[in-house]
């Protein structure tokens, strides 16, 4: 069995270059006394890798049989694994693997100690497109697309609906027969595809997140990228 993987896509907009920021990463390794830091950094091309760490402090409070309060302090550590590439001067994108539920400890961090040099916002796919540019472009034969989630379908002036689509073939297509020419935003796909002699499943949503193997994120990361700049050009 395949080993599942979960990664979020950020566009990252600045006018430091990526030695710039690579330095910044290198030289703030996590310490005990600042309780934030980073460890485990790499560069390879125009990529750097890193882990985000940061301590958070809780304290528990407690009250006796005779009414005396105790305090005991615990400790957990929050780490994120993360990854920027270069695309333009000023756009990276930030790559965050298997998120936590809020990646907002490490964007803030990177945010204020930039002095705001540093901002994040969220990539639009289009995915329709970039489904067909699998296969027209970067050698993927799609076996499936097993379920579309599509939203603002248009019913009526009054009303709009959401829909999820899980289908044999392909949910798409599927969609097109039963909306015919209505318009609609496509949030989310599950598909499968063969690539690399192997058969893989992924599933994508709109705003750049994405399941699949461990060992075709790579794969998918570079597909993204070119996805975003050949919309930047």
């Amino acid at each position: 069995m395949k080993n599942l993987i979960r990664v979020k896509w950020s566009r990252l907009k600045s006018n430091l270059t990526l030695i710039e920021i690579a330095s910044y990463i290198k030289s703030n390794i996590y310490s005990e006394t600042s309780k934030y830091g980073y460890s485990s950094f790499k560069t390879q091309d125009n990529v750097i890798s890193a882990t985000y760490t940061e301590a958070k402090i809780n304290i528990q409070t407690s009250v006796d049989p005779l009414g005396n309060e105790n305090e005991q302090e615990f400790i957990s550590y929050e780490s994120i694994n993360f990854s920027i590439s270069k695309l333009t001067s000023r756009l990276y994108l930030l790559s965050i693997y298997n998120p936590p539920k809020s990646i907002r400890a490490l964007t803030d961090r990177l945010s204020t100690d930039s002095d705001y040099k540093i901002g994040f916002s969220t990539i639009d796919i289009r995915l329709s497109e970039y489904i067909k540019t699998l296969s027209e472009k970067h050698n993927m034969h799609l076996i499936n697309i097993k379920k579309a989630k599509i939203s603002s379908l248009v019913i009526n002036e009054n009303a709009k609906a959401s829909i999820e689509i899980t289908s044999k073939k392909n949910a798409l297509e599927d969609i097109k027969s039963i909306i015919n020419e209505k318009t609609y935003a496509l949030d989310k796909i599950k598909a499968s595809g063969h690539l690399l002699n192997s058969t893989y499943e992924f599933e994508l949503s709109k705003n750049g997140t994405l399941c699949t193997s461990e060992e075709v994120v790579d794969y998918f990361t570079e597909t993204i990228v070119n996805h975003i700049l050949e919309r930047e050009i």
